[in-house]
């Protein structure tokens, strides 16, 4: 997969409004862990990791809320892992909210999806309040 990286995923960001730095690494980590197939079947780590107001638009185009989101992943078996991440940017939209972009392919090569987040930080932490999923051009 071609990267074009962008100095800014490579260092830590200034908030808009907010002298915080944000660190990309924390959002790639966070991203992996979603994508990651022992976290996506733990209940508490997704009720954790997603905010009250989750909203996906998923790679099918279908629309899931929070409590939907978790009963799916919960439930699935067999389900490919996404093996490569790639040209992961983060964008500071605000003090605590950020903007996480990336693509993604299963192991074979197979699925090559565009990927946006939204992160908000909720007393002290990050939380996933919106993601969607695009198929990508191959």
């Amino acid at each position: 997969m071609p990267s074009r990286r962008n100095d800014k995923s490579e260092r830590g960001l200034v908030g808009m409004h907010s002298p915080r730095p944000i660190d990309p690494a924390v959002f790639r980590r966070l991203e992996e862990a979603l994508l990651a197939p022992g976290a996506r079947g733990s209940r508490a780590f997704l009720e954790a990791a997603l905010a009250e107001d989750f909203l996906e638009i998923g790679r099918s185009g279908f629309v899931y809320d929070k409590a939907t989101t978790i009963k799916a992943l919960c439930g699935e078996e067999g389900s490919a892992p996404v093996a490569a991440i790639g040209d992961f940017v983060v964008r500071p939209l605000g003090d605590d909210i950020v903007l996480a972009t990336y693509r993604t392919r299963r192991a074979d090569g197979s699925r090559p999806t565009l990927r946006a987040s939204i992160w908000r930080r909720e007393a002290g932490r990050w939380r996933l309040a919106f993601h969607q999923g695009t198929p990508a051009a191959e």
